[in-house]
């Protein structure tokens, strides 16, 4: 089965505890899915490069990002990367499911 950035992002949650330089050494895979997602996003950026610029933004720490997508999973991460989109004023993919509270001013 093919790995979705979901997976990509939890398997640089071991790395965490490293400098975040060699965190994205680590997490530096092929995830067109992430990119294509993060389409605004530099093309072939490794998925932590993102979740750090994720956590930068909400002014969290990766663990605590890391953490959210480990008890929440998709759900939580969504959610994450919805206020980061937010904070940038970029327009992402919709999200999976229909949300009401999601509507662009």
């Amino acid at each position: 089965m093919e790995k979705t950035w979901q997976d990509h992002l939890r398997s640089a949650i071991a790395a965490s505890r490293m400098t975040n330089r060699a965190v994205a050494q680590r997490a530096r895979i092929n995830s067109n899915t992430f990119t294509n997602w993060l389409q605004s996003e530099p093309k072939g950026e490794p998925p932590i490069s993102a979740a750090i610029r994720i956590a930068d933004a909400l002014g969290m720490t990766l663990d605590e990002v890391f953490r959210g997508i480990e008890l929440e999973e998709s759900a939580r991460i969504d959610a994450l990367l919805q206020a980061y989109f937010h904070a940038r004023g970029i327009v992402a993919h919709p999200p999976r499911p229909a949300d009401p509270t999601s509507g662009s001013a």
